[in-house]
């Protein structure tokens, strides 16, 4: 994961565990169990409706701050109810995520932005994903990659 620079943690945590992108960036340090290798997902990135009306669940309401929200986004439950999981994670992602949220807060985001702020997609895509499949076409002469149509591989 070289090649993705900063982002390449972000990356081996998709790739390691099958995650969407809006699991992956919804991701709170205390959602992680490193003693038991385990994830909890439990929220996940979603476009705010109508008149920017959300679906946040009350539990996670209590807990939101002013950190925890995104340019047209709100965090709410998971895709499916089954999406709602705890998985269990390799020992090098595990690695790669104590590294990562060493002496954060446990509802500190575990990916961020250049400048603090949740990771957006939209964002994520056009200044990160493009340029990194550019560099891996350029690299491999072979044409641009595009992410899964399920959001699973990036």
């Amino acid at each position: 994961m070289r090649l993705a620079g900063a982002h390449g943690d972000l990356l081996s945590l998709t790739v390691g565990t099958g995650l969407r992108f809006g699991e992956v960036s919804a991701l709170w340090v205390g959602d992680v169990d490193l003693d038991h290798r385990t994830i909890r997902i439990n929220k996940a990135w979603k476009r705010n409706g109508e008149d920017d009306a959300t679906d946040t669940p009350g539990w996670l309401a209590k807990q939101l701050q002013a950190k925890h929200t995104m340019r047209d986004h709100h965090l709410g439950n998971p895709k499916t109810p089954k999406s709602r999981r705890t998985i269990t994670i390799s020992a090098a992602v595990a690695k790669v995520l104590r590294q990562r949220i060493e002496g954060s807060e446990p509802d500190d985001f575990v990916f961020t932005s250049r400048t603090c702020l949740p990771l957006h997609k939209g964002d994520f895509y056009t200044h990160v994903w493009r340029k990194l499949m550019k560099r891996k076409a350029s690299r491999a002469s072979a044409g641009a990659i595009a992410p899964h149509s399920d959001e699973r591989a990036f």
